[in-house]
């Protein structure tokens, strides 16, 4: 009879003592052999270049960022900007973008880009649209809300 209390007892030590207990470090890797682990940062301590993840090391090679959306690689060209379209005589002169409402403003020929001839003579938030006939489209027109 006295058996059984000592039986859950002993499993009920046993089961804490594995719960405690602490993790086994990592295994030892190329990276941190020799060295502690978590070593906090020491603005004190001098270079070493044997150690790994250090600015400026020369056993390294650098990791240059990848390039940014709309930049080439190194030794691929620039993308050709899109020309603006040129202004039909009866355009809007203008200096910048401020007087030519949903159009840009070509500042090379002094005028609005009007009629527009693709999206890229429009406004950010508008478009070129084609339907209208001559002398008064294409035009840029504002898109609709949620349209991309």
């Amino acid at each position: 009879m006295r058996k059984v209390p000592v039986l859950v007892a002993s499993t009920l030590i046993a089961c804490i003592v594995i719960a405690c207990k602490k993790d086994d470090p990592p295994p030892a890797t190329q990276a941190n052999v020799g060295q502690p682990p978590n070593q906090p940062y020491n603005p004190n301590q001098p270079y070493n270049p044997n150690q790994p993840n250090q600015p400026n090391n020369p056993n390294q090679p650098n990791q240059p960022y990848p390039p940014q959306p709309n930049q080439p690689y190194p030794g691929q060209p620039m993308p050709a900007q899109p020309q603006l379209a040129t202004p039909a005589a009866h355009a809007t002169p203008c200096q910048n973008d401020t007087v030519c409402i949903t159009h840009k403003c070509n500042v090379a020929a002094g005028k609005c880009a009007f009629p527009c001839a693709t999206d890229f003579d429009c406004l950010p938030g508008s478009y070129c649209f084609m339907g209208l006939p001559p002398p008064a489209g294409p035009a840029c027109v504002l898109k609709a809300p949620g349209q991309p």
